[in-house]
């Protein structure tokens, strides 16, 4: 198990949910929450994900109460942001500056 590949899937998976947290949104006015999430996750490991299954159960819960606390503190706290989309590392693992040289 590689580190590097562990945070890439961490990341799609991340985004996923938030994805899917965004839809959800648009569709009903409201954020689906951890509790329809993760039996949500459930069927994407048995079904179409199943790259992720190699990742921790635990880890994978993580990213959903991370993902429901930051959409519980947008609508609660004021002024609060918007949860954000994780940016792509470069799969290739060289550095893009070192490419020009």
């Amino acid at each position: 198990m590689r580190l590097g590949n562990m945070l890439d899937d961490l990341c799609d998976v991340h985004n996923h949910f938030l994805k899917l947290e965004n839809r959800y949104y648009r569709r009903y006015g409201k954020y689906a929450g951890r509790y329809r999430l993760q039996p949500h996750l459930t069927k994407l490991l048995e079904r179409t994900h199943k790259h992720w299954v190699w990742i921790p159960r635990d880890t994978l819960d993580a990213v959903i109460i991370r993902i429901h606390l930051c959409f519980e503190n947008f609508f609660d706290v004021p002024g609060f942001g918007r949860p954000k989309h994780k940016k792509q590392r470069l799969r290739s693992g060289r550095n893009p500056a070192q490419s020009r040289a």
